[in-house]
Parts: C-alpha cells; structure tokens; sequence
C-alpha cells in the first residue's frame, strides 16, 4: 500500500472518533507525532492509565477507539510502550509504503522514502485549524 492509501484508511475510521482525538491521534499514526496522555495510554495497552487519563465522553467510547487500532491503525503503532516508542522514533507510516513497479505490482517495502507529496486541500485545512487552536 502506498502512504496515500494507508492514510485515507486511517481517515475513513477517525470519522468514528470525537472530533477533538482526530488530529492527533491522525498525526501520531502517519507522522508518528506525540499524543497526550489518554491517547499514550490507550496506544500502549495501559489500561488503568487509560481509564485514568480519559474525560467521560472518551471512557465511554474505549471500545471503539479499540475498534478503530484494530481494523484502521498499522499493527506496529499501538499495543505495548515499546511499539509506541518505536512507532514514534520511525516517524509513523514513513518505512511501510510499498514500492510498486510500473505494472502495478507490489515489489517490497520501499527502502527509500517517498518524497514528501504534497498535503491535500483536507490536510492543508486541518493544518490550518492546528495553528488555530495553537494560538
């Protein structure tokens, strides 16, 4: 899969989430930015910390955010403080685009990275709203 396709896989279930989990939790998933301490907590499989960490209307939503890392989230971004700590240090989705040869077909895990394409109409509006909020 390329990044492209990784990330428009993780949007279709950040639709599920709170609004305000989105970008950052978006951000730790594909660049492998740092998140707070709910979404730490929820990413490294600690679950008193979770619980503690959590306003109510995300501890009533913990089944799904474990739904969304299930079935939307890379298998190395989440489970444990190490793949967090990994995941965080590789910078996200970077090593696992898959280089495809001109006929289409998937070759490997690229061992270069892509070049940095540029950010969608969306990204650029969520930037947007991220230096908002940062003001």
């Amino acid at each position: 899969m390329t990044i492209d396709e990784l990330t428009a896989k993780i949007d279709a279930g950040l639709i599920d989430l709170p609004y305000l989990v989105r970008p950052g939790l978006r951000r730790y998933l594909i660049d492998g930015q740092p998140v707070g301490h709910f979404l730490t907590a929820l990413l490294a499989n600690d679950l008193a910390e979770t619980v503690w960490r959590a306003d109510p209307d995300n501890l009533l939503l913990l089944k799904d955010f474990m739904l969304f890392l299930k079935w939307h989230a890379h298998s190395d971004s989440y489970g444990t403080p190490e793949k967090v700590t990994a995941w965080k240090k590789q910078g996200g989705l970077k090593p696992y685009s898959i280089a495809v040869d001109s006929a289409g077909r998937r070759g490997g895990t690229s061992a270069e990275p892509e070049s940095e394409p540029s950010p969608t109409q969306e990204q650029q509006e969520i930037q947007r709203d991220l230096d908002y909020e940062d003001r």
